[in-house]
C-alpha cells in the first residue's frame, strides 16, 4: 500500500476499530502515518505481544483503550507514544517490556489495569496524571529501576502491591486527596528513605511500607500531615525506632500515644511548627452540651442574594443580585470557641488564648477534621453554613432569628 504499511503487517477487525494483531517485522511503527489506522480506537488483546522486533511505536490519534497483554513481553520496545484520547490501559498491557525506560501517560487516562507495567525493569520514572481514578493490583510492581513516582490525587480505587519491589525508589510523596494506601503498596522497596503523607490520609494498609526480608531498614524520615494519626497495622519494619516522624505540632501527643505511630525513634513537629500550649483545662462533655443549647432555628425563606450593579459596595462576583430560597436550618449563636475546639481536637492553635474566645489560626482542612470528629462524637450532623445561609442571617433572616430550639 502506498504511504502506509503492507496489509500483511497487521490484522484489523471487520469494522476497522480494533487492531487485532501486528504481524509484520518492522522496527519502527507510526500508526499516524497510515490512513488504514484512522478509525482504530482499540489495541486488541496481545496485539503486539511476544514481539522482539519493534523498538518504537506511535499509536493512532483515536485510540481510547489498550487491551489485555497488548504489548506483553515486547522486549525490544524502547519508546511508545500514547495519544491524548487514551482512557484505559488494560491488564498486563506493558508487562515485561524490559527495554522501556520512560513513558508519558496522557492527561485523560482513567484506568491502569492489573500488572499493567509489572517487571518493566528499566522504567526509571512515572507520572500518573490526576485524571487516573483506578490503579489496580501490582500495576508497577517489580519495576526495579524506578527512581521517581508522581501519584494521582484522584485515585479512588487502588489495588494492593502497586509499587512493591521497586527497589531503586528512594522517596515517595502521597498527594493531598488520597485517603487510604492499600496493603503492601510499597512493600520491599529497599532503597526507600523518605515518605511524605497527606493531611487527608485516614488509613494505611498492612505492610504498606515494610521491608519483609531484610534485617535493616532504610526509611529515615516520615512526614505525616494529618492532624489525627491514620489507622495503621504493621506498616513499618521492626526497625521503626531508627526513623524520625514529623507531624503537625498540635497533633504530637496523639501520635506519641498511638500504639503504632508511637514506635518511631523521635516524633517532632515538621517545618519548625511548635506544639501548642495546653493553656486551659476543658470539660469536654459540658462544652459539647453547651454547643447544642446554643443552636437556634432560622426560619427559611427567600431573599435577594448579592448586590445590584448600581451599588458601589460588593465584588463583581456578587452581581447581579438574585433571589435565593432557603429551607429552615439550625445554627450556633456563637462562633466555635477555643474550649469547644480543644474538647474535640485536643489542642488550641489560637494565638490569642481564651476559653470563650473564637478559635483562630486554623485552616479550612482543619475545620473539616473538626466537624468530622464532632459528628463522630455526638452522632449528629454538623457542617459549615453555606454562603447563602451566612448572608441570609447577616441580612436578618426571615423577620429575625426566633428564640433558641434544641431539636
Amino acid at each position: 500500500q502506498a504511504d502506509g504499511f503492507p496489509s500483511t503487517s497487521y490484522e484489523l477487525s471487520p469494522d476497522g476499530k480494533t487492531l487485532v494483531k501486528w504481524l509484520g517485522e518492522e522496527s519502527v511503527i507510526d500508526m499516524t502515518t497510515d490512513p488504514m489506522f484512522g478509525q482504530v480506537t482499540t489495541i486488541g488483546d496481545e496485539a503486539f505481544a511476544f514481539n522482539g522486533t519493534f523498538t518504537y511505536i506511535k499509536l493512532s490519534d483515536n485510540v481510547t483503550a489498550i487491551g489485555t497483554s497488548a504489548f506483553n513481553l515486547s522486549t525490544a520496545l524502547e519508546t511508545i507514544v500514547l495519544p491524548e484520547s487514551l482512557v484505559n490501559i488494560g491488564e498486563k498491557a506493558f508487562r515485561k517490556c524490559s527495554s522501556m525506560k520512560s513513558i508519558a501517560l496522557p492527561a485523560n487516562l482513567k484506568t491502569i489495569g492489573k500488572m499493567a507495567f509489572e517487571n518493566c525493569e528499566k522504567l526509571e520514572s512515572i507520572t500518573i496524571p490526576n485524571s487516573v481514578t483506578t490503579l489496580e493490583f501490582m500495576a508497577f510492581a517489580d519495576c526495579s529501576g524506578m527512581k521517581s513516582v508522581v501519584l494521582s490525587s484522584g485515585i479512588r480505587e487502588w489495588g494492593e502491591n502497586t509499587f512493591s519491589y521497586c527497589t531503586s525508589l528512594e522517596s515517595v510523596t502521597i498527594p493531598d486527596g488520597i485517603t487510604f494506601i492499600p496493603i503492601a503498596t510499597f512493600q520491599n522497596c529497599y532503597a526507600l528513605e523518605t515518605v511524605t503523607l497527606p493531611y487527608t490520609l485516614k488509613r494505611i494498609g498492612e505492610n504498606a511500607f515494610a521491608d519483609m526480608y531484610h534485617d535493616y531498614d532504610n526509611i529515615k524520615k516520615v512526614t505525616c500531615r494529618s492532624l489525627t494519626p491514620p489507622q495503621v497495622n504493621g506498616v513499618w519494619s521492626v526497625h521503626q525506632q531508627n526513623a524520625d516522624l514529623y507531624v503537625p505540632g498540635r497533633g504530637i501527643d496523639a501520635y506519641r500515644n498511638n500504639a503504632e505511630w508511637g514506635l518511631f525513634g523521635s516524633i517532632q513537629s515538621y517545618d519548625g511548627e511548635q506544639p501548642y500550649d495546653s493553656d486551659f483545662e476543658v470539660n469536654a462533655d459540658s462544652v459539647i452540651a453547651q454547643l447544642q443549647r446554643n443552636m437556634v432555628r432560622v426560619q427559611g425563606g427567600s431573599f435577594m442574594m448579592g448586590t445590584d450593579d448600581d451599588q458601589e459596595e460588593g465584588s463583581h462576583v456578587e452581581r447581579p443580585a438574585h433571589q435565593v430560597t432557603l429551607s429552615s436550618f439550625l445554627i450556633s449563636k456563637y462562633e466555635v470557641t477555643q474550649d469547644l475546639w480543644k474538647a474535640i481536637m485536643g489542642d488550641n492553635p489560637s494565638e490569642t488564648k481564651g476559653s470563650g474566645l473564637p478559635v483562630e489560626s486554623v485552616s479550612w482542612q482543619d475545620c473539616q477534621q473538626f466537624i468530622e470528629q464532632l459528628n463522630a462524637r455526638t452522632g449528629l450532623h454538623y457542617r459549615l453554613p453555606t454562603e447563602a445561609e451566612w448572608e441570609y442571617i447577616a441580612r436578618g433572616g426571615n423577620g429575625g432569628i426566633p428564640s433558641a430550639q434544641t431539636t
